[in-house]
């Protein structure tokens, strides 16, 4: 719960720095629709944190903010790729999350809550591999299963 509540923060403190430094349209509205998304899930996690007796944290962990620092850093002309990347790696993480909560969980109400944002973070990691990139960047595109490894890199819900 701790881990999904700090990537849910964390993806609805990036948006004001998209909005400031992205340069295309659909990153803004990717993260946009980030806010709204994960603003949703959060609200869901906090009822379900509730139910279970557990205090959530109200601030993304220190490698969440990490990212936003070295984002902020980035050329406006290579911003929209570094964000596209970082997007990519976390909803990966965050797919792969999901499943082995799903898998191996102990908890009904949390494998549920899992298995309720799964799609909505599949297609969050979708959106992501379609985004423009624009600047120098080439990316490959991440694995729909997010089974690529992500999870060593902070893969989160």
């Amino acid at each position: 719960l701790k881990e999904v509540a700090q990537s849910n923060l964390a993806e609805m403190k990036y948006a004001p720095l998209v909005y400031k430094m992205a340069q295309k349209a659909e990153t803004k509205q990717f993260a946009q629709r980030m806010v709204r998304d994960h603003g949703q899930a959060q609200q869901s996690l906090k009822f379900l944190a509730a139910q279970k007796g557990f205090r959530l944290p109200t601030d993304p962990e220190k490698s969440e903010k990490a990212v936003l620092r070295r984002l902020s850093r980035e050329r406006k002309g290579d911003f929209d790729a570094a964000y596209k990347h970082e997007m990519m790696r976390d909803h990966a993480g965050a797919v792969a999350t999901a499943r082995r909560e799903i898998s191996l969980g102990h908890d009904k109400d949390v494998k549920a809550y899992a298995a309720k944002v799964l799609p909505l973070l599949q297609g969050h990691l979708k959106m992501a591999n379609a985004l423009p990139i624009g600047g120098n960047y080439a990316l490959a595109p991440l694995s729909m299963s997010g089974d690529n490894g992500a999870m060593n890199s902070g893969g989160k819900m």
